[in-house]
């Protein structure tokens, strides 16, 4: 679990003369050194040209002064430098630098939007003393507190665990959330749990659907190759039929032509030109083909 390192203090006012541990933002993204994501030092951080008025105190740890800023959207990193979401950084910088820099990363965006007042648009000032920001209409702006609950339910020995498919780490924990306006802890841990479990049956009905319709593919499948087989069997017999007529014909045509010998032998004795045709007849030649006579001496 992140959570502020001991011996933490916060910062209402920058110091002078300590090493400082500096979490400059883009957006939500932080600028940390290419490779082993560390954060920039002072040569870097000088490389900015960052307007005094966008840094702002976070606090001390290890008698290290925490300062936080902000750079425009549009803004390049440093060579060597870039700029990486903190939930990319999960696993790559240690839990206490991290748990720093979402306290850095608050407190910079709510200064970065806060820059002018919400009621009558002229600019706010920092309050001394106070995590504050002020308009000399009188409306005054604090950092905005999201509450957020985390429990954990038992069943038995087993826990109930959960993982965001969004985690780069694809770590489980237990069940965790902000809280609604208006809300209870109570509510907000029976809203998360009826949550997972409409997701449950969403995904039962998804499962479900998903086997019917591969059960209903199949047999389609099945139909499919049953006509197709049913449909190439036809075609076979057509071309058998085709086929046995074919045969038939040139089995004809061969007696005809027997036949018409015999006839041509008997008559040749009477007539100078043999009448009788006693050639064969291709089937697929034209009705209005020639007859070749042949003379028999």
């Amino acid at each position: 679990m992140i959570v502020t390192p001991e011996r933490f203090e916060p910062l209402l006012a920058p110091v002078e003369g300590r090493e400082a541990v500096s979490f400059v933002f883009r957006g939500f993204e932080v600028l940390v050194r290419e490779g082993d994501a560390a954060l920039p030092d002072d040569t870097a951080f000088a490389a900015l040209g960052l307007d005094a008025a966008n840094v702002l105190p976070v606090g001390l740890w290890r008698e290290r002064y925490c300062r936080t800023a902000w750079v425009r959207k549009e803004s390049v990193a440093p060579a060597g430098y870039e700029f990486k979401s903190l939930r990319a950084l999960w696993t790559r910088m240690d839990d206490a630098h991290l748990a720093i820099a979402g306290r850095a990363c608050q407190i910079c965006e709510w200064a970065r939007t806060h820059r002018f007042c919400g009621s009558c648009g002229k600019p706010m000032a920092f309050v001394p003393g106070e995590r504050a920001m002020k308009c000399a209409c009188g409306h005054s702006a604090y950092p905005r507190i999201s509450p957020a609950m985390m429990v954990l339910v038992k069943k038995g020995d087993a826990l109930l665990l959960a993982r965001n498919v969004a985690s780069p780490t694809g770590r489980f924990s237990a069940l965790a959330g902000f809280l609604e306006a208006g809300e209870s802890v109570e509510d907000a841990v029976h809203r998360d749990r009826a949550l997972d479990t409409y997701e449950r049956v969403l995904q039962r009905n998804l499962d479900e659907l998903r086997s019917a319709k591969q059960t209903e593919n199949a047999r389609i499948e099945q139909e499919l190759d049953e006509r197709i087989a049913e449909l190439r069997a036809r075609i076979e017999e057509n071309n058998q039929g085709v086929s046995r007529e074919l045969e038939n014909l040139r089995a004809w045509q061969a007696r005809k032509q027997d036949e018409e010998r015999r006839i041509a032998e008997a008559v040749s004795y009477f007539v100078s030109e043999n009448p009788v045709s006693t050639g064969t007849t291709d089937p697929s030649a034209d009705d209005q083909g020639d007859t070749k006579h042949v003379r028999q001496n």
